[in-house]
């Protein structure tokens, strides 16, 4: 199998897991298995060659469209976090006034 084809694939898998809620399943697992995609791709990005065949160059156009949606999907997943941790970030401020009542009588 040629590197863009491995690289398509790739990119499938990953859109594939950005499609599945962050919610329903371990978050550390589900972060750590994005990572681990998208260093995969960066890789095979990087071993590339210049010269593409006509086949390859239809790959290229998939993996292209389909990077953009990975784009989005990841955007989506980091708003979700940074809204999560500004939830949790409130809640601890909360819990520390609430424990914290006559700390200053």
């Amino acid at each position: 199998m040629n590197t863009v084809q491995q690289l398509l694939d790739v990119s499938q898998q990953l859109y594939t897991h950005l499609n599945h809620s962050i919610e329903e399943v371990d978050r550390d697992e589900y972060i750590e298995t994005i990572f681990q995609l998208l260093d995969e791709r960066q890789s095979l990005i990087d071993n590339l060659s210049g010269e593409y065949s006509e086949e390859e160059k239809e790959l290229g156009k998939q993996i292209v469209q389909l990077n953009q949606k990975i784009d989005q999907r990841l955007q989506e997943k980091l708003r979700f976090l940074k809204q999560e941790l500004e939830t949790f970030q409130q809640n601890k401020r909360r819990r520390e006034q609430y424990t914290n009542l006559y700390k200053h009588i």
